[in-house]
């Protein structure tokens, strides 16, 4: 395999010339600015950052793939997107297969701009992402040594540039492809008077360090110093299997990311590219904000084609199935809307929804009793939206849905095909796959019981007390508040003993300690102690009984009657768990 020269400056030449293009098979841009910086400072210290491969794209092939452009403004919220390039009047292209994260890196780093989110800041506020560009430090090497870097590469805005009082020297480092080998020395000496007429300190020093940084910068971007190896076949068999050999270090490439450009290269009215990734944008931003994939809204296309098999193989995706996915397309998309709308109505959201795969089963039935649009609202589907709940609720707390789920999702599939009365729960809880069963033992339960706070703690929560309206917000609550019962010096005060301190300390965060409390009684409750908050809140004794026992809570407990709660609320919490296994389903 014979590797050709290229230098940075040629590559982002050609790049503005149009002649590099993505495939639809590349991922989207991830990398980070910090990563952007790590990779600068790399090549100036005369580090390998590993060779491209690239395709050369003629003749019919330039027609028959979808491509797409390099990003040149990334813009953390409102452009991530790669957008859509058409080359079918191109005599030829190149593609890059292999390092378009670098590519892309050196192509914001040089041309364009990388706008990411100021911390703390407001992620709705425009001015909460500043147009930044990437500027070297001339004056001066990195100073922050925890990350590794000796070369001071950081994106900045206008306002960091106009606001930094330190004796830096920022240059602008896309200015570095407009600055000839023979008008180095002279933008050196402007660069230098500029920085004595503005700063006191500047001295031979100073001159020396512009000189050095500046003219190896240049040196790194004039000189060849990048390798790539072309590929010429325009077998799309060959260019896949060298693509995924190539990717099969790093972050691996997934299947979803081959079978995507499939789906986008042999739809035939839409971009399936881009509607994928439009509908996980809009799903992801139902609610209190999901964290759905590509890869979740794929498997689903493909689990409503009723193929028989679902594994994420380019085998599964020949042209007879991505054409279904498309004229199934709308009614998918209305599935997967409605299905993420009603998870939301559960309560559910991206930190308490333990595993995405649970959609799709939702997502089928749905598709299989037309997608009513009043779903979620219309009391007629009430008691099917409950078992729809529940089977949530048991497969997220059993984690059916873990590891390699196909298997289990083709059985779940194979009951609902024929559901015409609902939602089949029982036929679904009698599903057994391997080691995996909805069926919730004796020993289920104590484990369950023993869980602590965290993203499985919200599902064991809701299915301990099913009536609670999940549509407003609540949060998991400590009866007994988690600051003072795992402080040992406050419970001595309290008068327990070292043994009941061990006890309080290991259950305070579990599931008998815990409640679903609204969001503002929750700030309103803080560290409080639980009897001094509940009588406080509640005027009457009926509010108080009401919602004492709502939560199977037996009184105000004090702070001393910690251990009392706790054991009394346990054998409470079993039995209604108990019967809430048996009644819920029907």
């Amino acid at each position: 395999m014979a590797y050709i020269g290229l230098s940075i400056k040629k590559l982002i030449n050609r790049i503005e010339n149009e002649e590099y293009v993505l495939p639809a098979i590349q991922r989207e841009f991830v990398w980070s600015a910090s990563q952007i910086e790590r990779l600068m400072d790399s090549i100036l210290r005369g580090y390998p950052i590993g060779a491209f491969l690239f395709w050369e794209v003629k003749g019919e092939s330039t027609s028959k793939y979808e491509f797409y452009e390099i990003l040149d403004n990334y813009h953390e919220r409102d452009s991530r997107h790669n957008r859509k390039k058409d080359i079918s009047s191109k005599e030829k292209v190149t593609a890059i297969l292999d390092g378009q994260q670098r590519i892309t890196s050196l192509y914001l780093a040089l041309h364009g701009t990388y706008s990411y989110k100021t911390k703390r800041a407001w992620t709705t506020k425009d001015d909460s992402y500043p147009l930044r560009k990437l500027y070297l430090n001339l004056t001066g090497y990195n100073k922050e040594k925890e990350n590794d870097l000796l070369y001071d590469f950081k994106f900045l805005s206008e306002e960091d540039i106009n606001n930094d009082s330190t004796d830096n020297l920022w240059f602008l480092v896309s200015d570095i492809l407009n600055i000839s080998s023979e008008d180095l020395h002279v933008k050196i000496i402007e660069l230098h008077e500029d920085y004595k007429s503005r700063n006191e300190n500047a001295n031979d020093e100073s001159l020396k360090m512009i000189v050095k940084n500046l003219s190896l910068l240049h040196q790194v971007i004039e000189k060849e110093n990048l390798a790539y190896y072309e590929e010429t076949s325009q077998d799309i068999e060959k260019v896949l299997d060298i693509f995924i050999r190539m990717n099969s270090g790093g972050t691996v490439l997934t299947y979803s990311d081959l079978l995507l450009s499939l789906a986008t290269a042999q739809w035939q009215s839409l971009n399936a590219r881009e509607e994928i990734y439009q509908i996980v944008d809009e799903i992801n931003n139902i609610g209190e904000k999901f964290n759905f994939s590509k890869d979740n809204v794929l498997k689903s296309a493909l689990v409503l084609t009723d193929t028989s098999n679902i594994k994420f193989r380019a085998s599964n995706f020949d042209s007879k199935t991505t054409l279904e996915m498309e004229r199934n397309w709308d009614k998918t998309k209305q599935a997967l809307r409605i299905s993420v709308e009603l998870l939301y109505s559960f309560g559910f959201t991206g930190e308490t929804l333990t595993a995405n795969s649970v959609l799709i089963p939702i997502v089928y039935y749905l598709y299989k009793i037309d997608v009513p649009s009043n779903y979620i609202e219309a009391d007629r589907y009430m008691s099917d939206r409950n078992k729809i709940k529940y089977f949530v609720q048991i497969a997220l707390l059993k984690r059916i849905f873990g590891g390699t789920p196909d298997g289990i999702l083709l059985k779940i599939r194979d009951k609902l095909k024929n559901a015409n009365e609902g939602f089949p729960l029982e036929e679904i809880l009698s599903i057994r796959e391997t080691n995996k069963s909805f069926n919730i033992t004796d020993e289920d339960i104590e484990d369950l019981l023993d869980s602590k706070i965290g993203r499985y703690s919200f599902s064991m929560l809701t299915m301990l007390f099913p009536s609670i309206d999940l549509k407003n917000k609540f949060h998991q609550d400590h009866i007994f508040p988690q600051s003072k019962f795992k402080n040992k010096n406050n419970l001595k005060k309290l008068g327990y003993d070292e043994k009941s301190i061990e006890y309080i300390i290991s259950n305070v965060d579990k599931i008998p300690n815990l409640q679903l409390l609204e969001g503002i009684p929750n700030i309103e409750k803080n560290n409080k102690y639980f009897d001094e908050w509940i009588l406080g809140r509640f005027n009457s004794k009926e509010d108080l009984t009401a919602y004492l026992e709502r939560n199977s809570i037996k009184r105000a407990y004090k702070p001393t009657e910690f251990i009392e709660m706790f054991d009394t609320r346990k054998n409470e919490l079993r039995n209604r768990l108990k019967i809430n296994l048996e009644n819920i389903r029907y």
